[in-house]
């Protein structure tokens, strides 16, 4: 995961996210997710977009291409924003409890 401030508000982001829980399972999902910083940001500044997406809101999020948006809020839509949302928050906080304990050891982009 390429962090930065705007990750949490990146839809892609979060359906990225959201798809790498949904079809392994949480232990693997943890072990493939590598969480890269972007350069200039150290320790808590890099948390701060997990720590984020703990609150995410798919009405707040966006993509850069409208098309995009709005086949992926349809998508989101058939599952329910309530449950999508949740579901990215519980896998933000499962993904912080996992690196906190090694810190935030991705590469800077």
């Amino acid at each position: 995961l390429l962090l930065g401030p705007t990750f949490p508000k990146r839809l892609w982001c979060a359906w990225e996210v959201f798809a790498n829980f949904a079809f392994s399972s949480q232990e693997q999902a943890l072990s493939r997710i590598v969480l890269c910083q972007l350069e200039g940001l150290e320790g808590e500044e890099c948390a701060s977009p997990l720590m984020d997406l703990c609150h995410f809101d798919v009405l707040s999020a966006s993509c850069f291409d409208p098309n995009h948006e709005v086949r992926l809020k349809r998508v989101i839509r058939a599952l329910g924003a309530d449950r999508f949302n949740q579901r990215i928050r519980h896998m933000a906080r499962q993904i912080l409890k996992h690196h906190s304990s090694g810190g935030f050891q991705g590469q800077e982009a």
